[in-house]
């Protein structure tokens, strides 16, 4: 997990190399990019995948 902030916002980038799903703590709110789902509290990563997070300011 990497969190970036720049002048259009703060983003996390979750990428689970793994073939288990798993889930990653978020401690603000956003909205996933890919999938354009609220996620707040925990962000669920299937394995293999990738999620970015616009988080809420």
């Amino acid at each position: 997990m990497v969190r970036r902030t720049g002048e259009s916002g703060t983003f996390l980038f979750a990428v689970n190399h793994t073939g288990t799903d798993t889930e990653v703590p978020l401690d603000t709110p956003g909205t996933e990019l890919l999938t354009g789902e609220r996620a707040a509290g925990r962000l669920a990563v299937p394995g293999g995948a990738v999620r970015v997070v616009r988080l809420d300011r």
